[in-house]
């Protein structure tokens, strides 16, 4: 339970996109990954709700972006696309946010190159979804998360003028570094991190990493749950790293429910023993076509109920803010009230 006798409150966020990152610019495959998905968290969400005695409830962030807006013809795809399936996810009482890359199409290189080190695009890419989320759902999103859990300043503003209420990109702890990833080009430096409070904030209208004196109608960060990991490599690429004794090297990483259970269930232990504790969990719907992906999801989920039970409340964004009395802050410093 929290300090205040209330439920630990989990945030489940699920990222809705196509089956791939850097994905044939010619063919619009079906997002597979989200159908099954739907019927995989329908399941767990009947089995949460009866082990917690609560009702559980998700967040579901879709892809809006020039890359979707390529490859399909229409960046609200997704969203028009399975608008049945995301109206039965409002019904059940679940979270449907918006999710954007900025994924920009490299005609001399034939590929996409994820372009953060380019805010005016970055800025295009993300008008581009919330048009294309509010044409289709007849709203702007209040939940959004920008792709590879990256955020700068002015994309933060750009989210409190769009209408954002719960910010959900950033991971505590981690330090500035140049987006290198070991498959695809990318652009720019991961967000400073190192400093962000754990728990929700009011974001400061000057410094998103800094909690607000006092609250407002603006931005609340959701800092994601992290832990210190292995990069996550291809079983190819570990073994080249063995051949050269290189060792491999570990960065801090959001709690993805697909990680091994004996990497991630020590994570969440230390999560659930915090003062004010809550729990982000991560999963990319690509991964619902995997079974050893949908084993490690319920035998993580498994470890958490068994280790909390009715003590958790899967919740959406606003939700958790009402159970952890978010909206008791202290004026002149902007801490959660404890």
């Amino acid at each position: 339970m929290t300090a205040n006798g209330a439920p630990i409150p989990v945030l489940l966020m699920i990222d809705v996109e196509p089956c791939g990152f850097f994905v044939p610019r010619d063919r619009p495959d079906p997002w597979l990954g989200f159908e099954r998905g739907v019927e995989v968290m329908a399941e767990l969400r009947r089995s949460l709700e009866q082990r917690t005695g609560r009702a559980a409830h998700f967040t579901w962030l879709v892809r809006a972006d020039p890359q979707i807006a390529e490859v399909y013809g229409d960046a609200a795809w997704g969203l028009s696309h399975y608008s049945s399936q995301l109206q039965a996810l409002d019904a059940a009482g679940d979270q449907v946010g918006l999710h954007v890359h900025a994924y920009r199409w490299n005609a001399s290189a034939g590929n996409w190159i994820e372009d953060y080190g380019d805010q005016a695009w970055v800025e295009h890419c993300v008008r581009l979804g919330f048009a294309a989320f509010e044409s289709t759902r007849r709203c702007r999103p209040a939940a959004f998360s920008m792709g590879t859990d990256w955020s700068n300043q002015a994309t933060m503003e750009l989210a409190r003028e769009m209408g954002v209420r719960w910010e959900l990109s950033l991971i505590g702890g981690d330090d500035p570094r140049p987006l290198r990833f070991l498959t695809g080009q990318y652009t720019g430096d991961a967000p400073d991190c190192t400093d962000l409070p754990r728990h929700p904030y009011p974001a400061a209208r000057d410094d998103f990493r800094r909690q607000a004196a006092a609250t407002d109608d603006g931005v609340w960060i959701f800092p994601l749950s992290s832990y210190i990991a292995p990069l996550e490599l291809s079983w190819k690429r570990r073994l080249y790293y063995r051949l050269l004794f290189r060792p491999i090297e570990l960065r801090t990483r959001k709690f993805f429910l697909t990680d091994a259970p004996a990497l991630l269930r020590p994570a969440i232990d230390e999560a659930l023993n915090g003062a004010r504790p809550y729990v982000t969990l991560s999963v990319r719907t690509e991964k619902f076509l995997q079974r050893r992906a949908i084993a490690d999801i319920r035998d993580n989920l498994d470890h958490l109920v068994a280790r909390a039970g009715a003590d958790l409340a899967f919740a959406t964004p606003g939700e958790a803010l009402q159970i952890l009395d978010a909206t008791a802050v202290d004026r002149s410093t902007g801490a959660l009230a404890r």
